[in-house]
């Protein structure tokens, strides 16, 4: 659990000695898997601002946006972890109408947590693509990202946190989960504290279906 608490934090904070690169475009070895089932297997670089993640495979580059892109995943040299996208439907706020967009998964179980560039809405460009492609900096600030929990077969914004999402957390281990908001409330952003609460709700969880007769351990 340990182990799981740390990931989430460095995925959200990136915290450590990251070196922004030179170029313009950071290249991961990563997996993609499109819509048709073809799994491609190289170089990864995904442009936050434009939703476009780029393939290489040698001396050729293609880009495929969310509508052509199931999944892909790299492991990011540069903060040491991995890093996992999904293709997910999701309603724009101007129309109402479904569109696919990708989203990062930064707290993973029962309750999953998937975040966006809060900018991505904002029209975009051709000049300005390889904005956001390298993302050392872009990473290591909360505020720069939106963040859904997936709950109940839907995408919940974070800031309906105490209004939709504590009251399932709390429902099954509300004392737990106040004992562990006391220890590391003290100097944490408000956005990380309720995404540690996710995670801590998560591991719970997990240890219930290990073991459902004993007790359930409060991480330290």
């Amino acid at each position: 659990m340990k182990r799981n608490l740390c990931l989430v934090i460095v995925w959200l904070t990136a915290l450590g000695s990251s070196v922004v690169a030179r170029n313009s475009e950071t290249w991961n070895q990563g997996e993609l898997v499109l819509v048709d089932g073809t799994d491609l297997k190289g170089d990864i670089s995904y442009n936050w601002k434009a939703e476009i993640v780029q393939y290489r495979e040698g001396n050729r580059i293609k880009a495929y946006s969310a509508y052509q892109v199931r999944a892909f995943s790299y492991f990011d040299e540069h903060q040491h972890i991995p890093r996992n996208f999904f293709t997910f439907n999701y309603a724009d706020k101007t129309d109402g109408r479904q569109r696919p967009i990708f989203l990062e998964e930064v707290v993973i179980g029962p309750l999953p947590v998937y975040r966006e560039l809060r900018s991505a809405r904002e029209p975009v460009k051709l000049k300005d693509l390889s904005t956001f492609s390298s993302d050392e900096e872009l990473v290591k600030n909360l505020e720069n990202f939106t963040y859904l929990v997936f709950m109940n077969g839907e995408l919940i914004n974070l800031n309906l946190f105490y209004r939709t999402i504590w009251p399932k957390l709390k429902e099954v281990y509300e004392a737990e989960l106040r004992r562990y908001a006391m220890r590391i409330r003290s100097g944490i952003t408000h956005t990380l504290v309720q995404l540690m609460l996710i995670n801590q709700y998560n591991y719970l969880s997990r240890q219930q279906l290990v073991d459902p007769a004993g007790s359930l351990p409060v991480d330290r």
